[in-house]
């Protein structure tokens, strides 16, 4: 008898090739916004920051 693990993994494999939706673009988004979040680390002025984030938000995903 396969363990609980095991089926819920194949019941999610099932699903994602059933449906084909993931968060890799939710993902691929908030690591842009953590790499910039740590190039703006000493940054003191809060609108370049902001405006930054909007740019950065508003890219095309690759």
């Amino acid at each position: 008898m396969p363990c609980d693990c095991y089926v819920y993994f194949i019941l999610r494999l099932l699903n994602y090739h059933r449906l084909r939706y993931t968060n890799a673009a939710v993902e691929g988004r908030n690591n842009r916004l953590q790499a910039l979040q740590r190039r703006l680390y000493f940054t003191r002025n809060q609108a370049i920051y902001k405006e930054r984030i909007i740019v950065e938000c508003n890219r095309k995903l690759a």
